[in-house]
């Protein structure tokens, strides 16, 4: 298997399917979460080849992206099929997929697993997380208040689950830098009840 064709094989696929994505899903996002699964598992010693591969992957069977997951899921499995992989690392890619999500709320229980949640994860936060999460209310028209109570049902007790060493220390700037965002949104809002 030449892994460099498979990755911009699995790219282009990819890019095709969720290139129009508005919601913070898209392919942008994919290739963000692949290439820090890359670097994560090179900082903890991990063969980067499979993180990637998931990384690019995670959200291709997502209930918040396709109308079919179950169907999504087959699809995946077959192209992955195609393009080389045997059954059992097909089995090793899907598990880790499913761990990832966050309303699943499985357990990364192998470095591989937690090397990309902990990628997704740190697309949730920042300045980047920020945007994305503007989006996706944006997307699914909630208002602003509604969209931004999400850094305190969500975003806010990620830096806390993250798995790696090489995660956590890039999540503590990330993550002052959307407490500043929130608190200032605060303020922005209710200066006018502040000085009236």
């Amino acid at each position: 298997m030449n892994t460099q064709t498979v990755l911009s094989t699995l790219k282009k696929h990819i890019h095709d399917r969720f290139k129009s994505d508005t919601s913070g899903h898209n392919y942008d996002h994919m290739i963000r979460v692949s290439n820090m699964s890359t670097y994560i598992a090179r900082q903890e010693g991990l063969d980067t080849f499979l993180p990637e591969v998931i990384g690019l992957t995670h959200d291709y069977y997502d209930d918040k992206l396709v109308q079919d997951p179950a169907k999504s899921k087959q699809e995946l499995m077959t192209l992955l099929k195609q393009i080389g992989f045997n059954s059992d690392t097909i089995n090793v890619i899907i598990d880790a997929i499913d761990v990832i999500s966050f309303r699943h709320n499985r357990e990364a229980t192998t470095l591989l697993q937690q090397v990309v949640k902990d990628s997704d994860r740190l697309d949730a936060i920042g300045a980047i997380g920020i945007i994305r999460t503007i989006q996706y209310g944006t997307t699914h028209n909630r208002p602003l208040d509604e969209t931004i109570q999400h850094f305190d049902d969500k975003l806010f007790h990620l830096k806390d689950l993250l798995h790696t060493e090489t995660a956590q220390t890039i999540a503590k700037e990330r993550h002052q830098l959307m407490r500043a965002f929130y608190d200032a949104y605060y303020d922005e809002r209710d200066f006018l009840k502040d000085h009236h």
